[in-house]
């Protein structure tokens, strides 16, 4: 999810900012994962706690299904520090934007504080909207399954499967 949502953040055009100084590189992209960080929300139905609680399922069979759903906003609570505070999103970003000129990255940490994109990213990053983004890839699913057995038939690795 994060990926599509940093895609996103790279859309933006040429910058008629002035060039930015060495040091101004890191203070946009420190800029940028903040407000990244501050857009996010990280609920107890969030994506990324079904991606984990189903992973944590399957490690811990012994425990309880009950006791699944009330562990879940305090999985919410854990999941913050690795996710958005020990610099993952930081050096996501220095890799997806180490292309970009500093002009650009400065333009682009500029945007990021518009109060459109703010209530866009707070609204994009909610569960509802990603309980949503999930529902959508799995409608297409199927094209996606037979998309992907075509390349394996045309390789003549596979028998075409029933989806």
């Amino acid at each position: 999810m994060k990926h599509i949502l940093l895609s996103a953040l790279m859309l933006s055009g040429a910058s008629a900012c002035p060039a930015a100084p060495a040091n101004t590189r890191e203070q946009a992209v420190q800029h940028i994962a903040d407000v990244y960080i501050q857009s996010q929300s990280l609920d107890a139905d969030s994506l990324y706690v079904n991606l984990f609680l189903g992973q944590m399922q399957a490690l811990h069979p012994e425990v309880p299904a009950e006791a699944w759903q009330g562990l879940r906003p305090e999985f919410a609570q854990a999941l913050r520090k690795p996710l958005f505070e020990d610099g993952l999103i930081e050096e996501s970003i220095r890799t997806t934007t180490r292309d970009l000129s500093d002009q650009d990255l400065t333009h682009l940490a500029m945007l990021m504080d518009d109060p459109t994109y703010v209530r866009f990213a707070r609204t994009w990053s909610t569960s509802a909207a990603q309980q949503e983004l999930v529902r959508n890839i799995s409608r297409r699913a199927p094209a996606c399954l037979e998309a992907l057995d075509a390349v394996l038939v045309r390789h003549g690795i596979a028998n075409p499967s029933a989806h």
